[in-house]
C-alpha cells in the first residue's frame, strides 16, 4: 500500500464532504499548519493524529481505512484490461513493438518512427 493514501484519502473525504483543510483543523482540534504541512508535504500523520482527525470527520479508525480499501478495490483493472496484460506478459519484445503499433493504428494515434522501419 502506497505510504502516501493516508494523505489522499483525508484529501478525498474532504473533497467529499467540501471541507478545506482550515476547516478539518478547526474541527479536529489541530493547529491548521500542522495539518496543512502534514498534508501538503505529505507527511504520514501519526496514529494520535489520524485519532483527532477522525473525530473531528465523526468517523472511526476503522471506517477510515475501510473507506481506503474501498477506494484501492475501485482501482482494480476490468477484466479486459486484465486480458490484455496478460497476454501482453506472453510477448517477446519484438512481439511487444508490434503490438503497440497495431493498436496506435487502431486508436489512430500518430506513429513515431515507424515510417522508417521496414517490417
Amino acid at each position: 500500500m502506497d505510504e502516501f493514501i493516508v494523505n489522499q484519502h483525508i484529501m478525498e473525504i474532504c473533497k467529499q464532504r467540501n471541507l478545506s483543510i482550515y476547516r478539518l483543523a478547526k474541527m479536529s482540534d489541530m493547529p491548521y499548519s500542522s495539518l496543512n504541512n502534514m498534508i501538503k508535504h505529505r507527511h504520514v500523520p501519526t496514529i494520535y493524529n489520524l485519532m483527532k482527525i477522525c473525530n473531528g470527520l465523526n468517523i472511526s479508525l476503522s471506517q477510515f481505512f475501510a473507506g481506503i480499501e474501498d477506494n484501492v478495490d475501485n482501482n482494480v483493472l476490468p477484466s479486459e484490461q486484465q486480458d490484455v496484460l496478460s497476454l501482453w506478459n506472453l510477448l517477446d519484445s519484438k512481439s511487444k513493438e508490434f503490438a503497440l503499433i497495431y493498436m496506435k493504428g487502431l486508436a489512430h494515434l500518430p506513429m513515431r518512427g515507424v515510417e522508417d522501419e521496414k517490417f
